[in-house]
Parts: structure tokens; C-alpha cells; sequence
């Protein structure tokens, strides 16, 4: 076995892991509080211009549902560890708050979106949709998709 290829291994493992953490850190750790403003129609209709031309002029490439299986599978099973010791770490342990959240597929939502939310027994979870998995490109833009929505669980967002 090449010793330099099994320390780049390490690395990325390690960076991928530093990465989740850091990411995760970071948006629990968001406090701050905004006043929006309200949504005229004149501004929903400006956000909806907006959004249609970023879809026209998109240069993101569909994955292939094979490879957003196995994205998905394999980054899950690396950042929810981190994420639900972080999640103890951050909670006041008398809460007892729910921090192994379920990570599902929204095969609903025809738009690409993840987000952390509650079912109809009032439990978390993290959801992402079909059309984010597959314009997802990366397992560090995975990582950093699922570290943010852990973010909004910890902070306790909703």
C-alpha cells in the first residue's frame, strides 16, 4: 500500500470531519436576531425574477440517482455523528432534547430544498428533496447542506 495515498485518505477524512463540525459549530452558535420586512407584492414578485432567471442561466449538471443514493448514504452516515454530539454538547442536559434526528427524503417537493423541521407527533427531523440530491455536486456541499439544517435543530429555530 502507498503510505502517501493512506495519509491523503486521513486527511480528507479529517477535513470532511473538521469541516461538518466547524460548519455545525458555527450556525448552532447563531444567536442573532433580524426584523424583516414585510413582503409586498412588488418584492415577491422581484424574489420570483429572480429565482426564474438563476434556473434559466443554472450551470449545475444533474447527478445521477445512483450517485445521489450513494452521496447521501455515505455523507449521512459521517456528519449525523458529529451533529448529534454537538447537539448534547450544546443542550441543557435536563432538556432532553432530540438530537439523533431522522435524515429522510422528501420524494414530495418538486424543488430542490433541505430543511429541518417537525412531524404531526411533534418530532424533529431533517429532510432533504429529490431535486437536491441531484444538483448536489459534492459530498462537502452535502456536508454542508445536512451541518447547516443540524445548525437550525441546536439552535432551536422551530
Amino acid at each position: 500500500m502507498n503510505t502517501r495515498l493512506g495519509d491523503a485518505e486521513t486527511m480528507k477524512k479529517l477535513l470532511l470531519r473538521f469541516g461538518a463540525i466547524a460548519c455545525t459549530s458555527g450556525l448552532a452558535a447563531c444567536g442573532t436576531v433580524y426584523d424583516l420586512p414585510d413582503v409586498t407584492d412588488a418584492s415577491s414578485a422581484e424574489a420570483k425574477a429572480m429565482f426564474a432567471e438563476e434556473r434559466r442561466v443554472s450551470t449545475r449538471r444533474a447527478t445521477s440517482s445512483n450517485v445521489a443514493a450513494a452521496r447521501f448514504k455515505r455523507v449521512v452516515s459521517r456528519v449525523k455523528p458529529v451533529a448529534i454530539s454537538l447537539c448534547r454538547t450544546h443542550s441543557d442536559a435536563e432538556a432532553e432534547k432530540a438530537c439523533d434526528l431522522p435524515v429522510l427524503v422528501d420524494t414530495d417537493m418538486p424543488v430542490a430544498n433541505a430543511y429541518q423541521t417537525r412531524d404531526a407527533q411533534d418530532r424533529p427531523f431533517v429532510a432533504f428533496t429529490i431535486p437536491m440530491l441531484m444538483q448536489i455536486e459534492s459530498d462537502d456541499e452535502m456536508a454542508f447542506i445536512l451541518g447547516h439544517e443540524y445548525g437550525h435543530h441546536i439552535a432551536d429555530h422551530i
